[in-house]
C-alpha cells in the first residue's frame, strides 16, 4: 500500500479528464480483462467507457460508449454501488440511479444532507448501504450514510485532511482475490504539493452509521513511480 505503479497505459489521449472511476461490470478470463465503468469528467460530462487490457501487452484499450449526462459538477461528485451522487450549486446532496438497459441516469432524488466547503468527495457500497466520504476546506473528513429520507452525517476526523484534492474509496481483497479484507480503503490526494496518501476505514459497515461509522488508520503516504500525482484529483 505504500507505491503504485502503472501498468497498462492508453495510447489515445482525451480532452476530458476523469474525476472518478466507478465499476458496472467485467468479463475476466486468464489473461485478459474486459470491465466497464461509469466515470464523470472534468467537463461536467457522465461517461460509460469501457477499459480491455491483456496480459503481454502495455496498451490499455479505452473505448467510450456512451455519454449519460452533461452539466454535472467538475469536482464533486462520485459514483458507488449503482448510483451516481454529486452536490448542487445549493449545496444539498443529490443522487441518480444508472440502469443497464440503455446506459441511463433516471429517479433523482435530493438527499436530506447539506455539504458546505468540500474539496473532494468519494463512495462505497456496503451489505449496509452506501456510505460516501468527503473532506472541507477545515481539514475534516466526514461521512454520509446514504438511508434516503433518513440520510445522516457525521465527521470521523476534524483535521489531517486538509488541502485534499482527490479521494477514492475501495474494497480491500487478498492477493489472490480469495476473500474480501474486513475494511476498506481510502486513498486521498493533494494535487498542488503532489503527495498521497493511503488509510484504511474499519468498521465501515455498521448498521447505523454516524461517528462509530469507521475507524480511520493513520496515514501511510504513497509514493509514485513512473507518474506523479500532480496529475491527479
Amino acid at each position: 500500500n505504500t507505491g503504485v505503479t502503472v501498468a497498462k497505459t492508453s495510447r489515445v489521449t482525451f480532452p476530458w479528464r476523469p474525476v472518478s472511476w466507478g465499476i458496472i461490470g467485467n468479463e475476466v478470463w486468464p489473461g485478459h480483462e474486459i470491465s466497464y465503468h461509469v466515470v464523470p469528467g472534468t467537463d461536467g460530462r457522465v461517461r460509460v467507457v469501457r477499459a480491455e487490457w491483456a496480459a503481454g501487452s502495455a496498451n490499455l484499450r479505452l473505448r467510450v460508449l456512451k455519454v449519460m449526462g452533461s452539466g454535472y459538477p467538475t469536482r464533486l461528485i462520485t459514483f458507488a454501488d449503482r448510483w451516481l451522487y454529486w452536490v448542487g450549486a445549493d449545496g444539498w446532496l443529490r443522487r441518480a440511479t444508472f440502469t443497464d438497459r440503455g446506459f441511463r441516469l433516471s429517479g433523482r432524488v435530493t438527499l436530506p444532507v447539506r455539504i458546505t466547503g468540500a474539496t473532494a468527495i468519494t463512495g462505497i457500497g456496503s451489505e449496509r448501504g452506501v456510505r460516501l466520504y468527503y473532506t472541507d476546506r477545515a481539514g475534516a473528513l466526514r461521512v454520509v450514510v446514504d438511508k434516503d429520507a433518513d440520510s445522516t452525517t457525521a465527521a470521523l476526523r476534524t483535521s489531517g485532511f486538509g488541502g485534499t484534492t482527490g479521494l477514492e474509496a475501495g474494497h480491500c481483497y487478498q492477493p489472490n482475490y480469495a476473500r474480501m479484507r474486513p475494511y476498506a480503503s481510502l486513498f486521498s490526494v493533494n494535487r498542488t504539493t503532489g503527495v498521497a496518501r493511503f488509510r484504511r476505514l474499519f468498521r465501515y459497515q455498521t448498521i447505523d452509521g454516524g461517528a462509530s461509522d469507521g475507524e480511520v488508520t493513520a496515514p501511510q503516504r504513497v509514493s509514485p513511480a513512473d507518474w506523479n500525482w500532480f496529475r491527479v484529483g
